[in-house]
C-alpha cells in the first residue's frame, strides 16, 4: 500500500514538472518572440532616423542635453562630448539660448509643437535652422531640428524676383501713365496749330477767293466757287480734327452732351445706329475723369466701326455715388480677346488710361456674340502721383 502511494505521488510531481516545463517553454518562446519583435522595431526605428535628415535632441525639463541623434557629427554646432549633459545656456549663443528656455516653457504646457527659426555660424558658413520642440514623457522634451538653409536662399531669391516685378511693373505702370499724359499734351498742342493757324489760313484763303470772284468772268468765278467749297470742307474737315483731337466738349458743354455729340457724329458719318443712355450722372466731374470716359467712348465706337461689321450700338453712362459707370455693347461679329493680347493698341490705351485713374476695366466679347466693354472710375480719382512722376522723371 505504501508502494502504490508512493508511485502516485511520483507521477503527480513528475506531471507537476512536465507541466512546469512546457510552461517554461512556452514563456521561452514568448520571450524569445518578443526579443525579435523588439530588435526589428529597434531596426525600424534605426532605418527611420537615418533616412531623416534632421537633427534631434532630447532635453530634460530644465534645458540639458541628455541625448541626441544625427546623420553626421560633422552637422552638429558642437561635437557630443562637448553639449551632452551640458544646459543649453552653455552652448548656445545667449540671445539663442533665451529664446529655447522660452520655447521649452511653452512645449511644457502646450499639445503643440513650438517652432522658432534661428541662423547659426557653422564651420561650412552661415546656416539657417528650422527647430520644433514637443513635451516627451512627463519630464523631457525632444527637439527634431531641420537644415532650411536652401529653403531661406528660395525664398528670399523669390522675394527679390517679386520685388523687382512689382518694381518693374510700377515702372511700366508710371512710363504708360506719362505716355499717356504726353500724347494728351501732344494733341493739344497740334490741335491749337490747325485751330490758331492752319484754319485761319483756309478762312483767309476762303475770303480772298470769294472777293476774286466778285471781280471775275462769270465762268472764272464758277471754277473759284468750286474751289472756295472745297476750301470750305476742308476748313472743316480740319476743324473736326482739332476737335478730336483736343475735345472742348466735356469742358463746355459738360461730359453727357458731349458723349450724345460724339455718338450723333458717329452715327451721321458712318450710317449705324447708336444708342445713347445717361442715368444719375454727376454735372461736375473731375476733369480727369471726363476726359478719359470721352476718349474711351471715341475709341471703343472706332473700333466698332472698324472692327466689328455692327450697324447697332448702345452708349451707357451711370453715375453709382463714388464711381462712374460707361458701358458700350455691340451686336457685331465678336472676337477673343485672349487671342487679341496687346496687339490692339487702341484696347491697351484704354487700359492703361482707366489703370491711371485707378479704375476698372472689363472687356467680354465671343465669336458671333458681339463685345461689351465695362469700365468703372472713382469720380475722386487722382493723377497727382503720375504728374508728379512726370515732371520728375525723365522721358
Amino acid at each position: 500500500m505504501h508502494t502504490r502511494q508512493f508511485l502516485i505521488l511520483a507521477l503527480c510531481l513528475l506531471a507537476a514538472q512536465m507541466v512546469l516545463v512546457a510552461a517554461l517553454l512556452a514563456r521561452r518562446s514568448r520571450l524569445r518572440l518578443m526579443a525579435d519583435a523588439l530588435r526589428a522595431g529597434e531596426a525600424r526605428h534605426v532605418a527611420m532616423l537615418r533616412a531623416l535628415p534632421d537633427l534631434l535632441f532630447v532635453f530634460n525639463q530644465d534645458g540639458v542635453y541628455l541625448d541626441y541623434y544625427s546623420p553626421e557629427d560633422s552637422g552638429l554646432y558642437r561635437s557630443p562630448e562637448r553639449f551632452l549633459g551640458k544646459h543649453v545656456r552653455d552652448i548656445m549663443p545667449p540671445d539663442l539660448a533665451v529664446r529655447f528656455e522660452r520655447a521649452f516653457a511653452e512645449a511644457l504646457v502646450s499639445r503643440e509643437p513650438i517652432v522658432i527659426e534661428y541662423p547659426l555660424d557653422m564651420p561650412s558658413g552661415r546656416c539657417e535652422y528650422e527647430a520644433r520642440i514637443v513635451r516627451c514623457g512627463d519630464d523631457k522634451l525632444l527637439s527634431i531640428v531641420r537644415d532650411v538653409t536652401a529653403r531661406k536662399a528660395s525664398e528670399r531669391a523669390l522675394a527679390d524676383g517679386e520685388a523687382a516685378l512689382r518694381a518693374s511693373h510700377i515702372r511700366n505702370q508710371t512710363l504708360a501713365a506719362r505716355l499717356i499724359v504726353a500724347q494728351e499734351a501732344e494733341r493739344q498742342r497740334i490741335a491749337r496749330d490747325l485751330h490758331d493757324d492752319l484754319s485761319q489760313k483756309l478762312a483767309v484763303l476762303n475770303i480772298d477767293m470769294t472777293r476774286l470772284a466778285a471781280n471775275s468772268l462769270p465762268e472764272v468765278r464758277r471754277r473759284i466757287d468750286v474751289i472756295s467749297a472745297s476750301v470750305s470742307e476742308i476748313a472743316e474737315h480740319v476743324h473736326d480734327l482739332s476737335r478730336q483731337l483736343h475735345p472742348s466738349r466735356p469742358e463746355a458743354l459738360g461730359l453727357v452732351p458731349a458723349i450724345r455729340g460724339v455718338c450723333v457724329d458717329m452715327s451721321r458719318q458712318h450710317g449705324m445706329t447708336i444708342e445713347f443712355r445717361d442715368d444719375d450722372v454727376p454735372l461736375t466731374i473731375d476733369g480727369a475723369v471726363s476726359l478719359c470716359a470721352y476718349r474711351l467712348v471715341q475709341e471703343a465706337l472706332r473700333n466698332v466701326v472698324k472692327h466689328s461689321g455692327a450697324t447697332r450700338a448702345r452708349v451707357e453712362l451711370t453715375g453709382l455715388g463714388t464711381a462712374l459707370e460707361l458701358v458700350v455693347v455691340d451686336e457685331g461679329r465678336g472676337f477673343v480677346p485672349d487671342a487679341a493680347g496687346l496687339s490692339g493698341l487702341g484696347l491697351l490705351s484704354m487700359r492703361e488710361r482707366v489703370k491711371l485713374l485707378d479704375g476698372e476695366f472689363g472687356l467680354h466679347s465671343e465669336p458671333g456674340m458681339g463685345t461689351r466693354l465695362e469700365v468703372r472710375m472713382p469720380l475722386a480719382a487722382s493723377v497727382s502721383h503720375v504728374r508728379a512722376a512726370d515732371e520728375q522723371s525723365p522721358v
